[in-house]
């Protein structure tokens, strides 16, 4: 009986090495997805308050702008293949600020379908406002 058995275990890790090879190939890309999701969010989170706290005659849109470009390289992000815009809407009382991001995700593996795209879109209203 020990005989027939002997090459079982490697005929069975053979049959099972691809399909633990695919989940974790598709562990790895979506945690880097998720993470790399949660740093755009962030990115666009202190850009949106930097816009909104910025008094507009300093120019906030520019400084929400430049604030997410330096967030999304603290985050290990590429800014320069960012697509970001900061902007305001309304009059007094009833400004917004809103900025949005998207970027490219590349897998490291690239065995499961991931999405390939990271974006987000923040609103705040501004924090002094003439009434």
């Amino acid at each position: 009986m020990r005989r027939a058995r002997r090459g079982a275990q490697a005929v069975e890790f053979a049959l099972t090495l691809p399909v633990f090879s695919f989940l974790i190939s598709g562990v790895v890309d979506y945690g880097r997805y998720f993470d790399q999701e949660y740093s755009v969010e962030q990115a666009a989170w202190v850009a949106v308050r930097t816009t909104a706290s910025t008094d507009t005659s300093d120019g906030p849109a520019a400084a929400g702008e430049a604030a997410m470009a330096d967030a999304l390289d603290q985050f290990g992000l590429d800014s320069g293949a960012a697509d970001i815009d900061c902007g305001v809407t309304g009059s007094s009382p009833n400004m917004r600020a809103t900025c949005s991001v998207e970027l490219d995700f590349t897998p490291y593996v690239g065995l499961m379908a991931v999405p390939h795209h990271l974006g987000a879109e923040v609103t705040m209203r501004f924090e002094d406002q003439d009434t």
